[in-house]
């Protein structure tokens, strides 16, 4: 069964409001915690999974999508607390293939249809790229913002990650990344301890976490909503009792061997992949993409002009709009027919 918590939260007028947190009890006894937006079940013709970024949480979701813009695309959407994350109970020997079973057991317990879409922002992306090697009949379509991927990939050769490293200059995360290569994890799981207990000081300022960050990132951030929705979103993602084991897990996971090829996808799934992907990021290398559109047959790539790893994806109803035509007009498409 479902238990639903009241959560105190959400914005006025038009937006999603955060009404509960829910949860789902998968098969180890651990609980998911989730929200829904947009369309009731007995109304919603498709149903979406939203999968959070590194410090986020269910709060995520698409920032200040409308429910008028979800009900207009019969859209169900389900945002949910990875493991470590928020309100979900951590899952010590986590790995990409069993929390792909984690995925269908929300499917099932949810009733979310046969086929579901995914939409993975930032380091949650790497758990679509899973998805779509070890359960790709679940999957109907998937959208990527500013994704995650495994530089451990044949399709990376030197020079290519070469070019990929230079360009991932943002210093909060390539320090997260290159300690999760470098220390065992009980080790980096003090780093990032010690990073959360930062990040949740009331004395510290958002803008000493954007050190790196592009032009349009750091105007984007200056605004009061995208701030106030930031600093909400962190402190339930890392403010409770996992004290950001997820973040720590998630590295762990997206610096390891992953256990397949980017190329076996392309026998695994029918679909097309969607990413979007601001040429300004230095949180994920715009190059990283373009490797991604050249060797992988299904991924088509959107370039946003001037954008950086937030500006575009933020309280932004173009974006939203965007994402959820080109995601659901191109649903039906096969490799075949383009």
């Amino acid at each position: 069964m479902t238990d639903i918590v009241n959560f105190q939260g959400g914005y006025d007028g038009n937006r999603c409001a955060d009404d509960a947190t829910l949860f789902v009890e998968v098969g180890d006894g651990r609980r998911i915690a989730y929200r829904e937006m947009g369309c009731e079940h007995s109304s919603a013709t498709r149903s979406l999974l939203v999968l959070h970024g590194a410090f986020s949480s269910r709060l995520f979701g698409m920032p200040g999508i409308s429910r008028d813009v979800l009900k207009d695309f019969g859209v169900r959407l389900i945002a949910i607390d990875r493991p470590g994350y928020g309100a979900s109970d951590p899952h010590p020997n986590q790995t990409l293939q069993n929390f792909t079973v984690d995925i269908e057991t929300l499917v099932e317990r949810l009733h979310l249809g046969e086929k579901i879409w995914l939409l993975g922002y930032s380091i949650g992306s790497i758990y679509c790229w899973a998805a779509l090697r070890y359960i790709p009949h679940r999957v109907a379509g998937v959208a990527l913002w500013a994704p995650a991927a495994n530089f451990e990939w044949k399709i990376f050769n030197d020079q290519a990650l070469k070019i990929i490293k230079q360009g991932f200059s943002w210093k909060a995360m390539r320090d997260l990344y290159f300690q999760s290569r470098r220390a065992p994890f009980p080790q980096f799981r003090q780093y990032v301890e010690a990073l959360c207990r930062h990040l949740l000081d009331k004395g510290h300022k958002l803008d000493a976490f954007q050190k790196g960050l592009p032009p349009s990132d750091i105007k984007a951030l200056e605004q009061a909503k995208i701030q106030e929705f930031m600093c909400k979103d962190r402190l339930e993602s890392i403010g409770g009792l996992a004290n950001g084991f997820g973040v720590a897990k998630d590295f762990q996971l997206l610096t390891a061997p992953w256990g397949f090829e980017a190329d076996e996808l392309t026998c695994c799934y029918r679909g097309v992949v969607h990413i979007w992907q601001g040429d300004k990021d230095t949180g994920t290398s715009p190059f990283l993409q373009e490797v991604l559109q050249k060797k992988l047959p299904f991924v088509r790539l959107h370039r946003l002009n001037d954008e950086g790893h937030f500006s575009w994806f933020y309280f932004n109803s173009a974006a939203h709009k965007l994402t959820l035509d080109t995601l659901f007009g191109c649903n039906q498409c096969i490799r075949a027919k383009i």
